[in-house]
């Protein structure tokens, strides 16, 4: 079979989940096509990269930790730009069962030619949020993260601020060139917000919860270095 929209998956200490997660997605068969799964495992201290590894995915470990959103950095330099994939999905490494429909629901906008959305934002667990991780992209709308000086000094491993899980609000600003303000349901003509109700598994005890307890600092931090950027380019 031919492979299909490629779903990329930074993952940290998710040796429990992450065999499960590759397996089910690895068999999510659309019109005879099978997706292409990319985990980047973001210095963790379990055997997650050997176990997404063994389950089929193309595995990427970085040598130490450097948060969620310098992880989908490298992920998208090391496999989404090397194979010139023009679109793909991310998804977060602690789903449980993910659904054909849930994946279509994602990239169904995308695939429209006759409109501009660059990124889709998936539900979960029931709400919209912003901050969701589960998304589609066209890959050309991402390239700033690349080309642009600023995001590289952010996101590289010699980077001294950790953006981390302010990934998403990144994301957010990149995609719509800088447009205030993204909420539900009027966001910019380039995103669009989805129904997808994906479920996670994660629980309060686990490592990549407490992990997640940094999230709201560096989703602040972020949101101010995305101002401080906009500014510059007015």
């Amino acid at each position: 079979m031919q492979t299909t929209l490629p779903i990329l998956i930074c993952a940290y200490n998710e040796q429990r989940n992450i065999a499960e997660l590759v397996k089910n997605l690895s068999q999510l068969n659309y019109r005879g096509k099978l997706p292409q799964i990319f985990v980047v495992d973001d210095g963790s201290t379990d055997n997650t990269a050997i176990t997404a590894q063994q389950s089929g995915a193309k595995v990427l470990k970085l040598p130490k930790n450097l948060g969620k959103a310098s992880a989908f950095f490298y992920g998208l330099k090391e496999f989404i730009l090397t194979d010139n994939y023009p679109k793909f999905i991310s998804l977060d490494a602690d789903l449980d069962t993910v659904t054909q429909e849930q994946i279509q629901k994602l990239r169904n906008p995308i695939q429209d030619v006759n409109r501009e959305i660059s990124m889709t934002i998936g539900s979960v667990c029931g709400a919209i949020s912003t901050l969701s991780g589960q998304r589609a992209y066209r890959t050309q709308a991402l390239m700033p993260l690349i080309n642009d000086s600023r995001y590289n000094s952010l996101l590289n491993q010699e980077s001294q601020i950790r953006i981390g899980y302010g990934l998403e609000v990144l994301l957010n600003f990149v995609v719509c060139g800088f447009t205030e303000p993204i909420v539900y349901p009027r966001p910019p003509k380039e995103i669009e917000f989805v129904e997808t109700n994906f479920q996670c598994i994660t629980g309060f005890g686990t490592t990549q919860a407490h992990h997640k307890l940094k999230a709201p600092k560096e989703v602040e931090q972020t949101k101010k270095l995305c101002l401080a950027i906009r500014q510059d380019k007015k």
